[in-house]
């Protein structure tokens, strides 16, 4: 039988730095997709890959939020965390960008290679992996918490 993990005391200010340095990264992700997500839009008349770029990028946002509101509320009343599916929209989006915005669009650079998409192709690889990164940290600080492995106190 393996021993016990030990449990971590976090006092309230530690839990907030934990949970927002994550989320800060991925709302200015987020943002910068987005952004990139309407200027293709308004370039090209607006097709599904902009509009999944747009709308995913804001479900993500709040979806990270309530997911860190989840977190910060429940583990500063010393409740036990209730699993949230909040977290699963910015994992989504994370992978729609390394998967389908950075991985399947290296197909478009045999066909005709320029830098620029090179160069957006790498970011969004780049991002999605950032996102889907930052996301499972929020998702094993959110674990710890709801398992008593990482205690927060007062």
């Amino acid at each position: 039988m393996p021993p016990p993990a030990p449990v971590r005391t976090l006092s309230g200010q530690e839990l907030a730095l934990l949970t927002a340095r994550p989320e800060t990264r991925i709302s200015f992700i987020t943002i910068v997709t987005i952004v990139l997500g309407a200027i293709r839009g308004f370039r090209n008349g607006w097709p599904p890959t902009s509009l999944t770029l747009v709308a995913g990028g804001v479900l993500a946002i709040l979806g990270m939020v309530r997911f860190g509101l989840s977190i910060s509320t429940t583990a500063g009343s010393g409740e036990r965390v209730q699993p949230s599916f909040g977290g699963i929209l910015p994992y989504l989006y994370g992978l729609y960008l390394f998967a389908y915005e950075g991985l399947w669009s290296i197909r478009g650079l045999v066909q005709q290679f320029t830098l620029l998409h090179l160069l957006t192709t790498l970011l969004f690889i780049y991002f999605g992996y950032r996102v889907v990164y930052w996301t499972w940290q929020l998702t094993e600080l959110a674990d710890g918490l709801r398992t008593g492995s990482i205690v927060v106190s007062r």
